[in-house]
């Protein structure tokens, strides 16, 4: 049989052929599996979102944990180590809001309220702003109800804003990621300019050397007005084939025009 032959991809090859080596991952692989690591998520923008309809501010989220209860089983003979058996839940799963006092009209999560929609924790990429607002992680709580609260902390020593810490219990927990690479989520879409034909922001499709040869070419605007002037020729080797002025579509248009020129 035959050696099958293997090649393998040097750095200089990768060069040539317009890759950029990096570490941590493979110049070849697909951009949403790329972890270069140059984007790490900052932890003080973030929001909370109540019934759907309250964005709250929030000082801190704490006490952020969930865990799953198991039973742990020996077997005889077997010192390396036990048996997990996954037990149901004893108790439920909590975070707490750490808020402060005075923001509100009315008390989106008073005690003892069981809320009805999924309260959500949107974790923000930059500062929030009128037009920045880009979560790049996002927590969603279901079955959520506020057991505890806390009325804060005076102190006639210490000058400091008056917080209330609310602690709600929650049956199930979802974590979303939204990948943020730069040149991936940030990268402006194409959009009309009036009447220009390039338009706005650059365009992601396949920008070959065939599309701009058709483009600046075949498809100018001045061999479209020829091609049209010429009721539909195609440009051959020579010059634009020559129709007749009276295959022609009148410049004019009135009914007696277009008769004439379909009787033609």
């Amino acid at each position: 049989m035959a050696e099958e032959k293997v090649t393998t991809n040097t750095t200089a090859d990768l060069s040539q052929n317009g890759y950029t080596q990096e570490a941590g991952s493979n110049p070849r692989d697909l951009a949403l599996v790329r972890n270069y690591g140059l984007n790490p998520v900052i932890n003080f923008s973030f929001m909370l979102r109540v019934e759907g309809i309250y964005d709250l501010p929030c000082k801190s989220i704490k006490s952020f944990h969930r865990e799953n209860e198991f039973e742990y089983i020996q077997e005889g003979g077997l010192n390396d180590y036990v048996h997990l058996r996954r037990k149901p839940i004893t108790k439920p799963f909590t975070f707490q809001v750490e808020r402060y006092v005075g923001v509100d009209w009315i008390d989106p999560m008073p005690m003892g309220t069981e809320i009805i929609l999924p309260v959500i924790l949107f974790v923000n990429k930059f500062r929030f702003s009128n037009a920045s607002f880009k979560p790049v992680r996002t927590y969603a709580f279901t079955g959520c109800t506020v057991i505890a609260k806390d009325y804060g902390e005076l102190d006639a020593e210490h000058s400091g804003l008056l917080t209330e810490l609310t602690t709600i219990a929650y049956r199930e927990m979802i974590c979303v990621d939204m990948p943020s690479q730069a040149g991936f989520m940030d990268m402006e879409t194409w959009e009309f300019d009036g009447k220009s034909k390039a338009g706005k922001n650059t365009r992601y499709y396949n920008q070959s050397s065939v599309n701009t040869v058709w483009e600046n070419d075949t498809a100018s605007k001045t061999n479209m007005e020829k091609n049209a002037r010429a009721g539909g020729a195609v440009q051959g080797s020579g010059d634009w084939a020559k129709t007749p002025e009276s295959r022609l579509w009148p410049s004019s248009q009135s009914a007696r025009r277009i008769t004439e020129f379909l009787d033609q």
